[in-house]
């Protein structure tokens, strides 16, 4: 019996050494599965309306409305989450300027800083619509989250998408001011002050807890011909008793006659603290010898309150 499996054994075997085999060779055949992708969540597409407003750079923004939408990349399929901000951008400075301050998406503790472009280019003066696009992350939920605009060493404006939350705007102050003082061949009469966190000229903002202050007054000058005042001649007189000088000004020809020319629009802005209510303040000039009589005082300090 052994004999016999043995030499069946081995006949098999020589005949599949030589061919002797006529069962045809089988390939393996992997049939592809359909392509999958992963379908946007129902985050996608979601759109939302904001109506906030705040002020920076020297820009007043209007924020209208928001989407939050989703791209997926070619190879992975991987989806990316991305909130866009639409809204007008008005330009309070007189050059053009595109604004661009430090912008993030503020949710669930997490900072979500990545930007995709500028909001626009905008005239001097002028106003545009634009927008503002963050990467956000699946779980992102507009109504716990917030837009916060500026560094963190600068004033920050802070604007929430959803109905919860307050908004600081960092609105700028108008005040009405009625205030003069007379010095030599000139009167002096302080207009209206301006308190404001940013800087429209510079299309900056000011550090934490300073403000910018701007003083607007008219010269009424009985020297005859054409003078000039420069920043050097102002200061401005704190609660203390100390006094800084202006970072900028602006002081056109100041035309004099015998009679009297009123002299209007003039400018000098200062860099302060943030002034506490009913602060008092006094706006030093110490004008040019030409306008002071030798015997008169050389300084006039004008009172005002803010």
């Amino acid at each position: 019996m052994r004999r016999r499996l043995a030499a069946i054994a081995f006949a098999a075997a020589a005949l599949a050494a030589c061919g002797g085999a006529d069962a045809a060779h089988t390939p393996r055949i992997t049939t592809p599965g359909p392509i999958t992708t992963t379908a946007p969540p129902p985050l996608d597409g979601t759109r939302f309306d904001i109506a906030q407003h705040f002020w920076h750079d020297g820009f007043r923004v209007d924020l209208e409305a928001a989407e939050v939408w989703t791209s997926q990349t070619r190879f992975t399929n991987r989806l990316s989450y991305w909130l866009t901000l639409r809204g007008q951008f008005q330009n309070l400075g007189p050059d053009p300027a595109i604004f661009q301050p430090e912008m993030t998406v503020l949710f669930d503790g997490t900072e979500l800083n990545t930007r995709q472009g500028d909001a626009p280019q905008v005239g001097a003066k002028a106003s545009e619509p634009g927008e503002l696009t963050f990467l956000v992350t699946e779980d992102f939920d507009f109504q716990q989250a917030e837009l916060v605009v500026g560094a963190s060493d600068e004033n920050r404006a802070r604007v929430p998408l959803g109905p919860a939350g307050a908004a600081v705007r960092l609105e700028p102050t108008q005040v009405s001011l009625d205030a003069t003082g007379a010095i030599g061949s000139l009167e002096v009469f302080v207009t209206s002050a301006e308190l404001r966190y940013d800087d429209p000229v510079g299309h900056t903002t000011a550090n934490n807890g300073e403000m910018i202050l701007q003083l607007s007054f008219d010269v009424f000058s009985r020297r005859d011909g054409v003078g000039r005042l420069s920043a050097e001649d102002f200061e401005l007189v704190l609660a203390d008793g100390s006094s800084i000088q202006p970072f900028d000004a602006v002081l056109e020809s100041l035309a004099g006659s015998a009679e009297g020319i009123t002299n209007e629009d003039f400018q000098v802005r200062f860099v302060i603290d943030e002034p506490a209510a009913n602060a008092d303040y006094a706006l030093r000039i110490t004008p040019d010898p030409s306008f002071v009589t030798d015997e008169g005082p050389t300084d006039v300090a004008i009172s005002f309150t803010l």
